[in-house]
């Protein structure tokens, strides 16, 4: 619950671990805000009274972005690409929209690009049909669905013809960099010996997934949770995962 000191458990285990033979570079720790990761990561060297410097935290975005810098050209990425902000997402499916549909004349009645790259990365991070996500967002574009999804793979074409990627991109196109390439995967769980989550009850499908592959290579996983707390339902989070968390 709310005050009983979850973040004190995280920041107790780091220091732990790094009091007792673990090398702060083989710990990860994930958690939803960069001050988070800042603040946790203060805490824990005040209690280990030693430089953590060499561990990895950050957000999981943060993570997936330094993972696929590294690793991208082996999902399609350059090792050099683009991240895109919300006003470049709706440039680019503004774009994709006119040149998908550019033989129709009733293209006013679709939604505003905003909601259109809002509710593809909403699919993307729910682990959800496309489809579905559409007419649970707004139920009176059933009958306009399969021009919204052709919108949104001529989309995803140019971003990767532009080598850019969005936010949903980073933990997708990670998440199938682990799925496809177990050496990789093997050797990011031999770097993170030890992964930490903090707030695990915001965490969604494809981060949910890069936790489960780090563990199932061989990462020992911790994480702290309160599902009243659960906050990002908006964005794909699913408290169900702390339910899930022992399988």
């Amino acid at each position: 619950a709310a005050g009983t000191g979850k973040t004190r458990v995280i920041t107790s285990i780091v220091a732990h671990l790094t009091e007792t033979g673990v090398e702060p570079r083989n710990v990860l720790l994930v958690t939803f805000t960069r001050r988070a990761a800042r603040e946790m990561t203060l805490r824990a060297q005040a209690i280990a009274g030693r430089d953590l410097s060499e561990m990895t935290a950050g957000t999981f975005h943060s993570v997936c972005q330094r993972i696929l810098r590294r690793h991208g050209p082996l999902v399609g990425l350059p090792s050099k690409f683009t991240i895109l902000d919300g006003e470049d997402q709706a440039d680019l499916v503004r774009i994709a929209r006119d040149e998908a549909l550019a033989d129709r004349k009733d293209r006013a009645s679709l939604p505003r690009p905003e909601w259109i790259a809002q509710t593809l990365s909403l699919a993307d991070e729910s682990g959800r049909p496309l489809p579905a996500v559409i007419v649970e967002q707004n139920p009176r574009l059933a009958d306009r669905v399969d021009d919204l999804v052709t919108i949104c793979e001529a989309y995803t074409r140019a971003k990767r013809e532009a080598g850019a990627v969005d936010y949903a991109d980073l933990l997708t196109l990670t998440v199938r960099l682990l799925h496809e390439h177990p050496d990789v995967r093997a050797r990011l769980a031999a770097d993170f010996r030890w992964v930490l989550v903090d707030e695990l009850h915001d965490v969604n499908a494809p981060q949910a997934a890069i936790v489960e592959a780090l563990g199932e290579a061989g990462s020992r996983v911790i994480a702290v949770a309160d599902p009243d707390q659960s906050i990002y339902a908006w964005r794909g989070a699913n408290f169900q995962n702390i339910l899930k968390f022992p399988d």
